[in-house]
């Protein structure tokens, strides 16, 4: 395994203008398809430090959406083992900024992973939403229609608006390989704090395509369970790679008794999302720790289990939600 397993994170700030106005919204986490890096044999030996930067550009359909992501900062191995349980450990510092359409996120990032099969991220993020887009679309109540024909009659309205907020979220990742077989599963705890107009309590985010509370929880997990297919060569170069599995993603938002509006039943859950459906992934080469490495595309195409809007409102059950992306790596600089 030459590099260290971590949760998908990735997105570089040379976003090209044009790819901006394809689209309406940004990508949640679990677009990010292509990384982690899973389990792949030992190769080359993990360099103690690391200036690591990654990249991915991700386009979504159902909810439209493109974003670009980085993840720049220096990473440190923790210490040395030839043990495949605890080969691939670090410590990383750094940043991940998010740009897409309608805000931009950025703010500092740390990650722990103590040891192969287990990773945990720390991110503290500033938010700008620009007013772009009809973008935010603010409510007083987690009970709210929130379909798109009512998101567009209150843009025409003229009731959305930009505005700012932080976003603090802490994400345990673990993974396991039986043979070809590998299962993940990436847990997120999400704080947000979102300065709203008086009298407006949720509002619709449009990364994970529905309600949340404007100051609150949102907990989400993203399961995989994939086949794994190591390629000796390739046209492109060596080691690279195919996976193709399941990926099983939810989100819930935790609204509080005060979200709600007077009178409304405060122990209802409406705004639950989960999607399940193949992934799909392709790794040209992976050639160490160089300046351009493991060049990926990715696919996912869920299905919507659950959703308020999208099982038949909306949209009919049997339109997917499709992610495609692209993903690399650059280690800018290193020394063992």
């Amino acid at each position: 395994m030459n590099k260290p397993v971590r949760p998908a994170r990735a997105r570089d700030l040379l976003f090209a203008g044009c790819v901006l106005a394809l689209a309406a919204q940004p990508l949640p986490a679990s677009a990010d398809t292509a990384s982690p890096k899973p389990l792949p044999p030992s190769q080359a030996p993990i360099p103690r430090y690391r200036l690591n930067a990654q990249s991915t550009l991700g386009f979504s359909y159902n909810g439209l959406g493109v974003e670009e992501r980085a993840r720049l900062g220096m990473q440190m191995l923790l210490y040395r083992s030839e043990n495949p349980a605890f080969r691939d450990n670090f410590v990383f510092i750094g940043a991940g900024p998010r740009l897409n359409p309608i805000s931009v996120r950025a703010g500092p990032t740390l990650e722990i992973q103590p040891l192969t099969v287990f990773n945990l991220q720390v991110n503290l993020e500033f938010i700008d939403y620009f007013g772009t887009f009809n973008s935010l679309a603010p409510y007083t109540t987690p009970l709210a229609d929130f379909s798109q024909p009512r998101r567009d009659a209150a843009a025409d309205r003229g009731e959305n608006y930009g505005t700012t907020g932080v976003r603090f979220s802490i994400s345990p990742f673990v993974q396991a390989k039986v043979g070809p077989i590998v299962v993940r599963n990436r847990f997120t705890l999400e704080y947000y704090s979102i300065a709203m107009r008086r009298g407006h309590t949720t509002y619709y985010d449009p990364a994970i395509d529905t309600l949340v509370p404007a100051h609150g929880v949102v907990l989400s997990n993203d399961l995989d369970v994939f086949y794994l297919k190591e390629l000796p060569h390739t046209p492109w170069g060596e080691r690279g790679r195919i996976v193709a599995g399941l990926r099983y993603t939810a989100f819930d938002p935790l609204f509080k008794p005060t979200d709600f509006a007077p009178g409304e039943p405060t122990d209802k859950d409406p705004a639950d999302v989960h999607r399940v459906g193949p992934l799909l992934a392709f790794t040209f080469f992976d050639d160490g720790f160089t300046r351009f490495h493991e060049p990926t595309i990715a696919a996912i195409f869920q299905w919507f289990a659950a959703h308020k809007n999208r099982t038949g409102k909306d949209e009919h059950q049997a339109v997917p939600y499709i992610v495609l992306a692209f993903t690399f790596q650059s280690d800018l600089w290193v020394s063992n």
